[in-house]
């Protein structure tokens, strides 16, 4: 029995030659990240938290135990998308306040 060998060129398949949809993919992943930053804001709001902060960035700030091992928590399972994941998320949330308080305290 012969074997046969089917090959498929998928080099037309690279997103740099369809810069439209590059476009829209990298929209939707801000979008994406915005809507994951509100639910977070959202919950820690109702726990009692600053509704302008996300769960990430009150980890870093909060000195407790609880905190602590949230925070330690999210760096590790999110150090593939940043290290530090949560000291950004709070230098994230503080230009956020600055924007939209037009920066008043300069």
């Amino acid at each position: 029995m012969s074997e046969s060998k089917i090959v498929v060129d998928i080099s037309g398949l690279d997103i740099n030659h369809y810069p439209r949809a590059k476009k829209a993919l990298k929209q939707a992943g801000f979008y994406v990240i915005d809507l994951i930053d509100g639910v977070s804001m959202a919950i820690n709001a109702l726990i009692g938290g600053n509704p302008a902060e996300t769960l990430s960035s009150r980890a870093f700030r909060t000195d407790t135990r609880i905190w602590n091992v949230f925070g330690k928590t999210l760096d590790l399972v999110l150090t593939p998308r940043a290290d530090n994941y949560c000291c950004k998320s709070y230098n994230r949330c503080l230009e956020r306040s600055k924007a939209l308080l037009g920066n008043r305290f300069r």
